[in-house]
């Protein structure tokens, strides 16, 4: 499902850099807990349980995402705003469940098949909850765990599985059963982390700045050579350079 245009007024808070989360958005109160709720409308499935974050410290982007019998989940909203897990938690909050429904008619396709079909969403959109620029190129994150690209695209960073120039965002093509929790994009290569704190890379690899222990352009995700038992909670992609913050 593609996002709309500009559904997200403004990115939320989204952190520039590898500063921990704990230091963002103002001075934290030791030993406050703040809780975060999920809810959903009816017939929802899944819902994850509340959360106890520490003041100052970003909710966890929930694993598995709840269902809806002839549903397609858009994600995790705050009214009507995407919302960005990696910002800072400093007051109660409820997130809702947002849902699309695909929709198609015989006026967008003979029966018989042969040709192209255009479904459509015409309930809530995927959103973005984070957008990130690189050189030539931009990231959004949708509020489905999915990636977006768009711009200059002659290494594959935009990793559609093409080298083709995208004048609006094309998805990502998703490594079965990922869903990330934040985008960057860098130079000519980007960079993503899922939600078990994997790093996923794709784009210009010269120098090997994708981490996958070759020096090949890519232009579909490919995840890093992380070290063993070892969860990141950030990335930054550099012009020539990347960095991940770890839990550690």
């Amino acid at each position: 499902m593609s996002p709309s245009p500009l559904a997200t007024p403004n990115p939320l808070g989204t952190p520039q850099g590898l500063s921990s989360p704990g230091q963002q958005g103002g001075a934290a109160r030791a030993g406050v807990l703040r809780t975060v709720r999920f809810t959903s409308e009816a017939g929802a499935v899944g819902l994850p349980a509340d959360q106890r974050v520490p003041d100052g410290r970003p909710a966890a982007w929930p694993h598995d995402d709840p269902s809806r019998p002839g549903w397609t989940f858009d994600g995790w909203f705050d009214g009507d705003v995407a919302w960005d897990f990696t910002r800072p938690v400093t007051g109660d909050v409820t997130l809702t469940a947002r849902w699309g429904r695909w929709s198609s008619g015989p006026e967008r396709g003979p029966w018989k098949g042969g040709t192209d079909v255009r479904t459509q969403s015409p309930t809530d959109p995927v959103r973005f909850a984070q957008v990130s620029g690189g050189n030539n190129h931009s990231l959004g994150l949708g509020s489905d765990g999915a990636a977006y690209a768009w711009g200059y695209n002659d290494y594959g960073q935009l990793g559609d599985g093409t080298t083709t120039n995208r004048t609006t965002p094309v998805r990502v093509a998703m490594p079965a059963g990922v869903a990330f929790t934040a985008v960057s994009a860098g130079g000519n290569h980007s960079m993503a982390l899922d939600r078990d704190g994997n790093i996923w890379t794709w784009g210009y690899n010269d120098s090997g700045r994708l981490g996958d222990g070759t020096t090949t352009n890519r232009t579909t995700p490919v995840k890093a050579a992380t070290p063993a038992g070892v969860a990141f909670t950030a990335v930054s992609a550099g012009y020539n350079h990347s960095m991940a913050l770890d839990r550690d």
